[in-house]
């Protein structure tokens, strides 16, 4: 369990040098808000952390 917040804290480092509009961190912090409770109803951990990179991936494409 100490592992999986840990990761969950390195996703969050990681998504904190994404765009850095005003609208972008609202709707990441909904998206941890999303994740976190997730994680909690779920045993799948790995997955979860592929989402996050999944998620970390398209943030850092460029929006027009």
């Amino acid at each position: 369990m100490i592992t999986t917040f840990r990761k969950i804290e390195e996703a969050a480092h990681a998504a904190s040098f994404l765009s850095l509009s005003t609208s972008s961190k609202i709707h990441t912090v909904f998206y941890f808000i999303f994740l976190i409770r997730a994680i909690a109803q779920s045993q799948h951990y790995q997955a979860m952390l592929s989402r996050i990179h999944i998620f970390v991936q398209f943030k850092e494409t460029p929006s027009a």
